[in-house]
């Protein structure tokens, strides 16, 4: 999977992710070309490399002809629509400025459809989102994660007056997100910044595990005397096997005055509305009184409604919440097939080839309750028969038959090559012939008047010296070849002994579903 991680340390920006694209990779031209079908009087993106408390950076400036002019979301629509822009890309931007939209009109107090953009529906801000849309598309990035914005202290100037920072826009746009506390005055995220950031990251949190193949630095236009005004883009691949992590927030409460069937009610509620998870613990409140503890797991994105669900649905006062690093297992779905049907399952994986298969709880239900068969015989059927399949064995092989492997891949064709060395050298001692090398040798010596009358007494004596030199090797190799030898003997072994253990378990499967189809017979 191609991941890019965004790492905030001083923000973000419209311009600062324009910089950070171009300067992973991304051609200034194509940018450009997609502008320009935006049919935007003079606008074009140029970029020049910088300096920001001595790291390089790529920045980039909006020309364009200067205008006065207000826009609704429609005229921007209309403007994406008409441009020679791919389907995914205007699909990025339009949600992009959708997402805007959505954050000005709660802050106003307005529809969408009303809402008309001052800074944001400049020509450069509307260049900063369509090119990062394209840039983004053109990355072809599977995954976004980002780390804790910071947004910056003290008050901005915008359209409306004075505003604290972050703006009121911003702010909206930013809840839910991880913020990290940077006491440096000024705006350091925007509401383009935000508005792409919220729309691109699925998670925010540390690095992820991957294998980091560029990185980019978008510098923003201003100089920060604390550190460097850059963005930085780290962009690769997803390490398989490896063990990903991300932050999720969690909601506490304690009850003790709901009845359970209230909630019951809320906790199908919580799950509907995306919940990664919930539950409940018995506990002893003041007065001794039992209670519960409500817990429920979410993404940042969904905080403000989990808790409007809870101070909705039950008679809680307040609600405990902080944020919480996952370590979360690679996974994929799995297949397998029992006596009585297909099971859905997940497979989960560690880097050291740990293997745990889990089935779907609707998946096992719905097969029992058609075939009139215990819900745990079916659980056990699909876990049976996914070591049956040799599905963990594959699993559990997967590092040794691409790592392990490769010396043995490896040495084969090398101990070939040594072998027929071996043999040529045999083939000439038993015919006491000197090599095709030595004799050319001898030619040139004898040509050149270097060997005189004693030459054959001077080549005997090189060959006594060249066939103890091949004896001493050939011994080397023979104890070379019975370590190989040794090590072949192990392996087959070790195969054979495999093969028995998946004759074993499908023997014991076998013996399982017939075991169950009796159990299942009507009585």
């Amino acid at each position: 999977m191609r991941v890019a991680y965004l790492d905030c340390v001083s923000g973000i920006s419209g311009d600062m992710t324009l910089g950070a694209l171009v300067d992973v990779g991304v051609d200034l031209e194509v940018l450009n070309e997609g502008i320009a079908s935006l049919k935007l009087p003079g606008c074009r993106l140029v970029a020049e490399e910088v300096k920001k408390k001595g790291f390089r950076a790529t920045q980039i400036t909006v020309e364009h002809e200067p205008e006065h002019k207000h826009r609704h979301l429609h005229h921007i629509v209309e403007m994406i629509d008409g441009s020679s822009l791919t389907d995914n890309q205007r699909d990025l931007a339009k949600r992009i400025f959708q997402r805007l939209a959505e954050a000005e009109a709660k802050v106003h107090g307005s529809t969408i459809e009303k809402v008309h953009f001052h800074e944001v529906g400049a020509v450069d801000s509307i260049a900063d989102i369509v090119g990062s849309a394209i840039g983004w598309d053109v990355l072809g990035v599977d995954r976004v994660v980002a780390s804790p914005v910071p947004t910056g202290t003290g008050y901005v100037k915008i359209a409306h007056g004075r505003c604290s920072i972050p703006a009121p826009a911003t702010a909206e746009m930013l809840v839910g997100v991880p913020l990290v506390e940077l006491p440096i005055e000024g705006e350091l995220t925007t509401p383009t910044g935000a508005a792409i950031l919220t729309t691109l990251a699925e998670s925010y949190g540390p690095l992820p595990a991957m294998r980091i193949e560029r990185i980019g630095l978008g510098s923003g236009q201003k100089d920060l005397e604390e550190q460097g005004n850059v963005l930085r883009l780290l962009l690769g691949e997803t390490v398989e096997g490896a063990v990903a992590s991300d932050l999720v927030w969690v909601l506490e409460t304690n009850l003790d005055d709901t009845t359970g069937e209230t909630i019951g009610y809320c906790i199908e509620q919580l799950w509907e509305a995306g919940a990664l998870d919930v539950y409940t613990t018995a506990i002893q409140m003041k007065k001794n009184r039992p209670g519960v503890v409500l817990t429920t797991l979410c993404e940042g994105s969904k905080l403000q409604q989990m808790e409007a669900i809870l101070f909705r649905e039950t008679t809680t006062l307040g609600v405990r919440r902080w944020q919480a690093s996952r370590r979360k297992l690679q996974r994929k779905p799995h297949e397998v097939d029992t006596p009585w049907g297909k099971v859905q399952g997940k497979l989960g994986w560690f880097e050291g080839g740990a293997v745990n298969f889990s089935p779907e709880y609707d998946s096992c239900s719905k097969l029992a309750a058609d075939k009139k068969v215990p819900l745990r015989s079916v659980y056990a059927a699909a876990c049976k028969a996914f070591d049956a399949e040799g599905s963990r064995a594959m699993y559990l092989l997967a590092d040794f038959q691409f790592v392990s492997l490769l010396p043995v891949l490896v040495m084969v064709p090398v101990t070939v090559w040594m072998m027929r060395r071996v043999y040529r050298r045999q083939a000439r001692r038993e015919t006491d012939a000197p090599s095709p090398r030595v004799q050319a040798r001898q030619q040139r010596l004898q040509s050149s008047g270097t060997l005189g009358e004693d030459a054959p007494a001077q080549v005997a004596q090189w060959e006594v010296h060249m066939h103890e030199t091949a004896r001493e090797l050939s011994a080397r190799l023979d104890n070379k070849m019975r370590a190989l030898n040794h090590f072949i003997e192990l392996a087959d072994a070790a195969s054979a002994r495999m093969e028995g253990l998946l004759a074993e378990v499908r023997a014991q499967q076998g013996d399982g579903a017939g075991k169950s189809e009796v159990v299942s017979k009507p009585s």
